[in-house]
């Protein structure tokens, strides 16, 4: 009954925490569509950002079934776990994790113990705040290009950006893909304002 009542509760956060990033996400889609003047991406977007948030399940049913489990997100969720205790509390500590650097992989665990701080322990509801910040670099990557690209094939560079099943599937866990993804585009959009000296670049 107990175990029970622990998956019922992790699978309504997991569909609470889905419907709000599906919420944020497209909030930020009508802005995106509404800066670039093209109303065509709103639909593009969307089905993009539900793609993201289904590869979440989908990522960890493939990997508990063809992968026998065997992923190195399985090691991030465990040490990530640890770490939201600690983080829940105001400490920030690394002890009894088995982090060893924060450079490299660590970072990785760090990262998922902030979002299980506040999401709690759920691995479903984690991943898809991973898989939402992957969209979200996505997103940046696409911002970046239009405006380097004023003159270049947008929409189907949108086509390409938002549809790849690499960045959709492979960006759906705890990983260092969706944050270099995030990171990624965060640097390639500052720098496209930067070069083309609007503010905001740095």
């Amino acid at each position: 009954m107990l175990i029970a009542a622990a998956v019922s509760s992790n699978l309504l956060v997991s569909v609470l925490v889905a419907a709000i990033l599906f919420g944020l996400g497209r909030v930020i889609i009508q802005r995106v569509a509404f800066a670039e003047a093209n109303p065509w991406l709103v639909r593009i977007l969307t089905i993009s950002l539900v793609l993201h948030l289904l590869a979440a399940p989908s990522q960890i049913f493939v990997v508990d079934h063809f992968y026998h489990g065997i992923s190195d997100w399985t090691r991030y969720v465990g040490q990530g776990a640890t770490l939201s205790a600690n983080f829940r509390h105001f400490n920030f500590t690394t002890a009894g994790s088995d982090v060893g650097k924060i450079v490299n992989d660590g970072s990785v665990s760090i990262a998922a113990g902030i979002v299980m701080a506040i999401v709690g322990v759920n691995r479903l509801a984690t991943f898809l705040v991973f898989s939402w910040l992957s969209f979200m670099g996505c997103v940046l990557f696409f911002r970046a290009f239009t405006l380097t690209f004023p003159k270049a094939e947008h929409r189907r560079y949108a086509y390409m950006l938002f549809f790849l099943p690499s960045l959709i599937f492979w960006t759906a866990d705890i990983s260092k893909e969706s944050l270099m993804i995030l990171a990624g585009g965060l640097l390639a959009y500052g720098a496209a304002k930067f070069l083309a000296r609007k503010r905001g670049g740095f």
